[in-house]
């Protein structure tokens, strides 16, 4: 079992002001043995007001399958907390097998927090003894998953709905009344990502070339080496976006159509036979396909008739379109950078503290960075630096503008006071009394100051890594 400790909490919401608010999302990633790499994301996230104080939090990997699963922070009824999870596309999770339970069970078991109780996606409120999930499929009885004497139906009858109780982790009937967190699940989100030089276009990365030009037989050879195949265009949409990427040059380029085999009978260089689509789009030039001379079997995006689709000879030399199907990668967006966990995306504004949250969650689904060590200091000030912003003072995560001296996250979860990050005689308040938001002052040896909210810096957002399945 492996354990990668994360900073704190990293913040996955939106600033309170009489909003609720996201608050506390952790990623576990957890690799299935029924495929070569399959991994999953397992959130643990809370809403603001919710009165346990989380503490340290760890990414665990194990054998399930390919799940995120979301905690609440809320306690709430069994209905509410499923319709919670079902209005944010998650379910209350599914205990299907027992690799499920094992998964959630190393994950409660290796955390700090005393959820006391989470509601599961199991009831038997229609039946008594016949337990169904919330989407109404039969649940299995797993002796193995309840406490001893459990389901029992409590003492008035009316414990129909299961949670997970946090002494053995195991499943005991509750009133559904009651009120308790809840655990959610959904499937995984895959990133797909291209090679360089090559570009995403409905889940198929091309890449255009202009020289050196080639036959067509080599253009496809050339390839077929780069892991992929002379583009196939099977309606308006694609042909409409390689139209547009191409270079304004004198050039007609291959795609990989050709009638080679049969006189007439169109297929892809991977053999598939081009579909209808294609013909139904108007995409051949005037008077396309004519097999001039009977000796025109390959097809090219051909400059003389504005790039609509030509059947010439195949030994002509053009430029050439390339597609791979793109990798399905963990990782983070373009331009951040993954430190256990969490990735970390430098921005090209300065905007007071509020604003800078707000472009955080707007642009990266993310938030400022709760920075609460020396370790994670070093990593922003390194990054900061790469993106050149070394020379720059940059928002974090914290504030005290609810009360003095009580710093929190922008999610609203408190955090301990670290002296080794802030400078001497820091936090002030300032001459004005009124510095209740945290920057790291470039000029300072990179240490925390307060200061005020309202004033313009740049800043570091951070996201949770989100950890996919590698592609084909």
């Amino acid at each position: 079992m492996d354990y990668v400790k994360l900073a704190d909490l990293p913040s996955f919401g939106h600033i309170e002001r009489g909003l609720q608010r996201w608050c506390m999302e952790i990623s576990m990633s957890i690799i299935t043995k029924n495929i070569t790499f399959l991994s999953c994301l397992i959130i643990l996230s809370g809403l603001c007001g919710i009165e346990t104080q989380f503490g340290e939090w760890a990414v665990v990997s194990d054998q399930v399958g390919s799940m995120y699963y979301q905690v609440i922070g809320k306690k709430a009824k069994f209905q509410d907390a499923s319709n919670y999870c079902e209005s944010n596309g998650f379910k209350l999770v599914t205990l299907t097998d027992l690799e499920v339970h094992k998964a959630l069970k190393t994950l409660l078991s290796s955390s700090s927090v005393e959820f006391g109780g989470l509601w599961v996606g199991l009831h038997d409120q229609q039946k008594e003894r016949d337990f169904k999930f919330t989407d109404g499929k039969p649940a299995p009885y797993l002796s193995e998953i309840w406490l001893d004497g459990q389901p029992d139906n409590g003492g008035r009858h009316t414990d129909n709905c299961a949670r997970i109780q946090h002494d053995y982790n195991l499943l005991a009937d509750m009133d559904c009344n009651n009120n308790y967190f809840g655990i959610c699940e959904a499937p995984q989100i895959e990133i797909p990502e291209c090679p360089s030089g090559y570009e995403l276009f409905n889940s198929m990365c091309y890449k255009i070339h202009d020289s050196p030009k080639q036959t067509f037989n080599d253009s496809q050879l050339y390839c077929k080496n780069a892991k992929g195949m002379l583009a196939r265009i099977p309606d308006n949409q694609v042909w409409q976006y390689l139209y547009n990427e191409l270079p304004k040059k004198d050039i007609s380029y291959w795609i990989g159509m050709t009638d080679e085999a049969e006189e007439g009978v169109w297929r892809y260089v991977d053999g598939n036979k081009v579909p209808q689509s294609f013909f139904e789009a108007d995409l051949w030039g005037p008077g396309q396909p004519d097999n001039y001379d009977n000796s025109q079997h390959c097809c090219d995006m051909d400059v003389n008739v504005q790039h609509k689709i030509k059947d010439v000879r195949c030994s002509e030399t053009k430029g050439f379109i390339c597609e791979i199907i793109p990798n399905v990668i963990k990782g983070c967006q373009s331009g951040g950078k993954a430190h256990n966990g969490v990735c970390y995306y430098v921005t090209n504004y300065k905007k007071p503290f509020l604003s800078s949250e707000q472009l955080c969650q707007t642009d990266y689904s993310g938030s400022l960075v709760p920075l609460v060590d020396t370790e994670t200091m070093q990593i922003i000030i390194n990054f900061a630096d790469i993106n050149g912003k070394s020379s720059e003072d940059l928002w974090v995560g914290l504030t005290d503008e609810e009360t003095e001296g009580e710093w929190k996250f922008v999610n609203g979860s408190e955090t301990k006071f670290n002296p080794e990050l802030w400078m001497d005689i820091e936090p002030n308040d300032g001459n004005s009394g009124n510095e209740d938001c945290v920057i790291i002052d470039d000029q300072k040896q990179y240490k925390l100051q307060d200061t005020d909210c309202s004033s313009e810096h740049s800043f570091i957002c951070e996201k949770l890594e989100v950890l996919t399945k590698k592609g084909k």
